[in-house]
């Protein structure tokens, strides 16, 4: 029997981007009812802006020509500062007129787990460079009161993006078809974030193979206690999972999951939760209604209500799926504080 789960929109994480089209639908209905709007929502087309062209801090860190860029993602890090010890890292990293795709299948066919995910990134920049190179010249172009000096960089940006989309040209369908084998390789070689990635891609047959899924959920449940919130996720969301999931696991990886969702709301309420804009909206439009047009404010609310759940005497953890929750949440944090 599986789990219950929660409602769908308890995971999902809000996109700050959909923070902004809300705020900026809401200045609308401010301007017909005569309100002011803030310094702080008066900035957020240009904050809409700078979210359109999400890598645009990474220009100064980037060599051109790299496989793997200046990156976030733990493991991805991890593998840029091994590259001395992994030769298919090294080769890749000089990248020619050959373009991405040979180092892309050389990863494949070689290289290690950790030059398979780094090739799966690099996928994902490929997909996204068109849009990026569009985001960077409105960010340059169209941004109230940029400074040159910042409008130059934004423009170099761009340079750098069109000479990265031409490297891109070399990833055909069938060069993009290797994400899925790609996934595997590193979700099996321990690649933390992998695993959620790779059940998203592989179709539901490769999935549901029996030594398949018992390798697919070990490795979510590792990397969800390395503090990998995408498989927490995962667990979390058991029902859509095309195998079964432990019901302490899932529990478990829910409560830990929701905690860091509620934790990152908090850590945005100075900006978007509490602003005096919204508190005017709420003066005339009433706390209930209020909640209705931000549902950011809605999910908070859900996520606080579906916690409390999970910690009542009588559906509440047990004391083992406490101490489970818990080592994910620490890990959590200690991944974002890079200790």
């Amino acid at each position: 029997m599986k789990p219950r789960q929660p409602p769908r929109k308890l995971l999902r994480r809000p996109a700050l981007l959909l923070a902004a089209i809300l705020l900026a639908g809401a200045m609308a209905i401010a301007g017909w009812l005569n309100i002011e709007p803030t310094p702080q929502a008066s900035e957020s087309r240009n904050s809409e802006i700078a979210r359109a062209a999400p890598e645009l801090s990474e220009l100064h860190a980037r060599p051109s020509g790299t496989l793997v860029p200046q990156n976030a993602n733990p493991s991805i890090q991890k593998a840029q500062a091994d590259q001395r010890s992994d030769p298919s890292l090294a080769t890749a990293s000089i990248i020619g007129s050959e373009g991405y795709a040979p180092h892309i299948q050389a990863a494949l066919d070689g290289g290690s787990a950790a030059a398979a995910y780094q090739a799966v990134q690099q996928l994902n920049r490929c997909q996204r460079v068109g849009g990026n190179i569009e985001g960077a010249r409105k960010y340059a172009t169209q941004t109230a009161g940029l400074s040159a000096e910042k409008a130059s960089h934004a423009l170099s940006y761009v340079s750098y993006l069109e000479a990265e989309q031409r490297r891109c040209q070399t990833v055909t369908p069938q060069i993009e078809a290797l994400r899925t084998p790609l996934l595997l390789k590193a979700t099996l070689g321990g690649e933390t974030g992998a695993a959620a990635d790779y059940i998203k891609t592989a179709p539901q047959a490769e999935l549901t193979q029996p030594d398949r899924q018992a390798q697919v959920l070990d490795a979510l449940r590792a990397d969800a206690l390395r503090g990998d919130e995408s498989a927490m996720r995962a667990l979390a969301k058991a029902s859509t999972l095309p195998f079964n999931v432990p019901p302490s696991l899932q529990r478990s990886a829910e409560y830990a999951w929701l905690q860091t969702q509620l934790n990152w709301y908090q850590s945005q309420e100075g900006e978007w939760f509490e602003s005096r804009f919204l508190q005017q909206l709420e003066q005339l439009l009433g706390p209930a209604n209020i909640g209705g047009l931000n549902p950011v404010l809605a999910d908070r609310e859900q996520i606080k209500q579906r916690l409390a759940e999970l910690q009542s005497p009588d559906k509440g953890l047990s004391a083992e799926e406490h101490r489970i929750a818990a080592e994910m949440l620490a890990a959590s944090k200690r991944k974002k504080s890079g200790s």
